[in-house]
């Protein structure tokens, strides 16, 4: 189960990460609800008993009824998410924003350095 988790928190990651600067927000609802549903998916077929009154509920807008994929519309809950080491789509995002604005104001501190010794 650990192997799953950390793959698809990667796969996750990387992808907020590649699509960082374009309207990549718009879909993060979508694809933690996602995200959400394949752990719980996975989880239950491993044998994991959960009780209905804490998982979550996929809105109806996220259910393709057509092929019967999210029937139950059952899913991880919020809190059970937050435990499952796999972040939320804007909290990756946040992080890259962070990083990237750190990197560029390091590489602009150093051409600074650079011009003025130069």
């Amino acid at each position: 189960m650990t192997k799953l988790l950390t793959k698809l928190r990667n796969s996750h990651d990387g992808w907020i990460s590649t699509y960082l600067f374009t309207d990549v927000g718009r879909y993060f609802e979508e694809i933690d609800y996602v995200i959400n549903y394949a752990v719980y998916k996975y989880l239950r077929s491993s044998g994991w008993v959960f009780q209905r009154s804490s998982l979550g509920r996929l809105p109806k807008k996220y259910r393709n009824i057509g092929q019967g994929v999210f029937e139950s519309g059952e899913c991880l809950s919020k809190k059970q998410r937050a435990s499952s080491g796999i972040p939320l789509s804007s909290d990756i995002y946040k992080l890259r924003l962070r990083e990237e604005k750190e990197e560029q104001k390091s590489k602009s501190n150093k051409n600074k350095k650079a011009a003025a010794q130069g």
